[in-house]
């Protein structure tokens, strides 16, 4: 009994095992096991809400054991904003249920409502993403990970750790989006799970996609050894390549060009050749401008003609202006 209880030692609160065990189970149980375990504790979990509190601040706890604990708190001090997330995510606006339903809002409109909801939510949006992902469906993880991502433009706490667990352990559409939201951030803290995410060939290909184009918005200078290996290796798959030469181009510069230009001597696919023409004018280099205005020359598809002239304009004016 006495390990079920909250006690005091030399002042400082002490969290009882059983209960860290208890949220522990919660924070790695699924779908309905999850929701189970949640009924279970919440049973009980008046009586240990200071500890639960504590538990949820204590930085020697497992981050998802902590956000769990924090879900915990909100669905006991304020149940019906715990139950109104799922419902935003959803894109459920009504005032009643006896309301009228129309068609579901934008994710961006349910991002909106959630992360405007403000810092409270934090943790149940992570718990549907993490724990209940078997209620929302693709629109409404976006919208939780969008909500997530402007809590994380604001500043609250742990919204920004969230992200990087949702990259390097979420689910391939929630992880892709949560790169997407991570770099978008303009933190340096999201460069590591980035291009973890980059560098791991049993990852998701649009996974992989979204954290090169996110290392691509950070300009991270730590990313153009790998985003250059992939680009020239011929085993690295066809989308990944195209999806790397805009960010490899952003971030090495004139050093892009070489590969870039090689590359595009070889592809035939014109979508690709003019992702790649994008992605030298992107080198703002004045090496990249002849091979550009080339293919605005001879390139034998017309489209690809015409956007090698907007690009040869456009590092012309870039190169002019360094």
């Amino acid at each position: 009994m006495a390990e079920d209880r909250l006690s005091r030692r030399g002042g400082h609160m002490v969290i009882s095992a059983a209960l860290q065990r208890q949220l522990e189970a919660l924070s790695d149980a699924r779908g309905d096991d999850h929701r189970a375990a949640r009924a279970r504790l919440l049973e009980g979990a008046a009586a240990s809400r200071a500890e639960i509190a504590r538990l949820s601040d204590d930085g020697s706890v497992r981050w998802p054991v902590r956000s769990t604990a924090a879900a915990l708190l909100l669905a006991l001090d304020a149940p019906a904003l715990f139950d109104n997330v799922e419902r935003w995510a959803r894109g459920d606006f009504r005032l009643g249920p006896g309301a009228p339903l129309g068609g579901a809002p934008l994710p961006s409109l349910r991002a909106e409502r959630i992360a405007g909801a403000g810092p409270r939510v934090l943790p149940r949006a992570v718990e549907l993403l993490w724990n209940e992902r078997d209620r929302i469906d693709d629109g409404g993880v976006l919208a939780l990970v969008l909500a997530i991502g402007e809590l994380a433009a604001q500043g609250v706490d742990r919204s920004l750790a969230a992200l990087a667990a949702l990259v390097e352990e979420g689910d391939a559409f929630a992880a892709a989006a949560a790169a997407e939201a991570l770099s978008r951030t303009g933190s340096r803290t999201a460069v590591a799970p980035l291009l973890g995410a980059l560098g791991d060939a049993s990852r998701d290909l649009g996974v992989r996609c979204a954290a090169a184009t996110g290392l691509g918005l950070l300009r991270a200078s730590e990313a153009a050894e790998r985003l250059l290996a992939l680009f020239v290796d011929p085993g690295t798959p066809a989308p990944l390549r195209v999806e790397v030469a805009v960010p490899l181009a952003r971030i090495a510069g004139e050093i892009a060009v070489a590969p870039i230009v090689e590359r595009l001597s070889v592809e035939t696919d014109t979508r690709t050749v003019q992702r790649m023409v994008d992605a030298l004018a992107d080198t703002r280099a004045l090496a990249a401008l002849e091979p550009v205005r080339r293919l605005a020359r001879e390139h034998p598809d017309g489209f690809v003609r015409e956007a090698a002239r907007g690009a040869a304009d456009l590092l012309a004016r870039r190169v002019s202006a360094r």
